[in-house]
């Protein structure tokens, strides 16, 4: 169950900094080795949540990026990408570690689901690994269905992936 006090907010070029920093703590209290963050090293994940990289992103007319923050604590990160004018990718959403479970990956969701409906997308498809159950649990709970399995290279590692997508037409 979430707090009352979280909000999710879309979040712009101006907070880039902000989400950086959320980025290396989440990667830090996971491990490089957490499921979601296979392959990554330090060296990625700074260029990843660097403030130029970021802003770049933010500015990015086809990425939308949410933030979760409860009691002013940035506690989970979502990211839409487009793929075309009817398909949209859930690029992921990172809660932080010690605050799985409550919540605050359901409300990312929503958001991130919610605006893609707003800006009629048709088709959400979302990637994890085949391994990680916790993550397909939670996709499959929110209505995706898997439809392919296959390999990529994620940081310079090959990697089973699933690729669960989602019907926004019914929504």
């Amino acid at each position: 169950m979430t707090s009352s006090s979280v909000v999710v907010e879309e979040i712009g070029p101006d907070q880039a900094e902000k989400v950086g920093e959320f980025i290396l703590e989440a990667w830090r209290k996971a491990g490089p080795e957490a499921l979601g963050w296979i392959g990554a090293t330090e060296e990625v994940i700074r260029d990843l949540a660097s403030r130029n990289h970021l802003k770049s992103l933010l500015a990015d007319p086809n990425v939308k990026m949410f933030f979760a923050i409860d009691n002013g604590k940035g506690v989970g990160f979502a990211a839409n990408r487009k793929i075309s004018n009817k398909e949209v990718e859930l690029a992921g959403i990172i809660v932080i570690q010690d605050s799985v479970g409550r919540g605050y990956g359901s409300a990312l969701f929503e958001k991130a689901r919610n605006w893609a409906v707003d800006h009629k997308y048709g088709r959400m498809i979302v990637k994890t690994e085949q391994n990680n159950d916790r993550a397909i649990s939670f996709y499959k709970s929110k209505g995706f269905r898997e439809t392919e399995k296959v390999v990529e290279e994620v940081y310079g590692k090959q990697v089973s992936i699933v690729v669960l997508e989602l019907d926004l037409t019914a929504e």
